[in-house]
């Protein structure tokens, strides 16, 4: 069996069984990022020692993922793209955002 069709149904399967795994997973696809980013700058900002140092640190990985996330991944989008899972397989999405149609590959989340 295909990987990806194999993932895809193992998530897609498990989706309105339990509450708490649905809650995790729309914590992680729409919140995850804001609040690792909250921990980060709270760690840059919590040591008055080093403050400059991990301020300096928080702002390089901060570029850093914005050039991965909205640059990089968007180029690599353009050349190869590939349709997200459920419009494959001609299914309902389990959520409903704006960005849905753009090309699945490669994550976003994961290039961030």
């Amino acid at each position: 069996m295909d990987v990806d069709f194999f993932l895809f149904e193992a998530i897609h399967g498990a989706a309105g069984k339990n509450t708490v795994l649905d809650w995790v997973g729309i914590f992680f696809a729409t919140y995850a990022l804001y609040a690792f980013l909250a921990a980060v700058f709270v760690w840059a900002v919590s040591a008055r020692v080093y403050l400059k140092k991990r301020l300096t640190i928080f702002l390089i990985a901060s570029v850093a993922a914005f050039l991965s996330r909205f640059i990089l991944t968007e180029i690599i989008r353009m050349i190869l793209p590939r349709e997200r899972p459920y419009i494959f397989f001609a299914l309902e999405p389990l959520i409903r955002e704006p960005f849905l149609r753009s090309s699945s590959f490669p994550s976003g989340h994961a290039s961030f």
